[in-house]
């Protein structure tokens, strides 16, 4: 079973590898010279730990992501308080840092906090990144093998993607609703259900054409 993919990092598709070191390397830079200049409490920190994070957690280096997003967390905590979407976002991304290490418990905390916040406060809800941690929160419970739990968050997902898929199919929300159908689709592999499944694979089908349409 793959993880959902890592959180979106805008980057060229060419030389990713290279585009991904060269970031690094500009981000260390700027995050060295707010601190000397800042002390390390500026929005410009912050916004230099986050990215910083993101292009670890791309690289796959799952534990220095896991050490950015948990300061940048405790920072957002202090300065903007629980109900803030910067701390929904740092949550949402430690979870995908320790879901890397095979912590799928602490990976579970971490969504779920995220989740949490959003269901709290309706203002910071998207529909369709709330619908992609849903989807991530499931992998995470088939990797403990709690699969009803499982199953009941990727419904939720997937009524919530076909929802904007019906209103605005453009490829963000027609890539989402395919993460959460492979999701699904997994689940009832593990759990038998071959004729469901087969249904699902054929609405992937559908998904993935209009996708190719989409992009050509």
């Amino acid at each position: 079973m793959q993880m959902t993919k890592l959180p979106q990092l805008e980057l060229a598709d060419q030389d990713y590898e290279l585009e991904l070191d060269s970031q690094e390397t500009d981000i260390l830079r700027e995050l060295a010279r707010s601190s000397q200049q800042d002390g390390g409490d500026s929005s410009r920190y912050c916004k230099c730990l986050y990215e910083l994070a993101q292009v670890y957690l791309c690289q796959r280096k799952f534990k220095r992501a896991e050490k950015f997003y948990r300061e940048l967390l405790m920072i957002c905590l202090t300065r903007f308080g629980r109900n803030d979407i910067r701390v929904v976002a740092t949550l949402n991304g430690l979870s995908y840092a320790m879901a890397g290490q095979n912590k799928m418990s602490e990976a579970e905390n971490a969504i779920s906090k995220a989740l949490s916040i959003v269901s709290a406060n309706r203002p910071l809800d998207d529909p369709r990144k709330t619908a992609a941690m849903l989807t991530h929160l499931a992998q995470v419970q088939m990797a403990q093998g709690r699969y009803q739990e499982a199953e009941i968050n990727l419904i939720v997902a997937l009524s919530t993607m076909q929802e904007l898929v019906a209103s605005d199919s453009d490829e963000g929300n027609l890539e989402g609703l395919l993460d959460t159908l492979n999701t699904l689709i997994d689940l009832l592999a593990i759990l038998q259900r071959k004729e469901d499944a087969i249904g699902l694979m054929a609405r992937r089908r559908r998904i993935g054409a209009q996708l190719t349409r989409s992009a050509s």
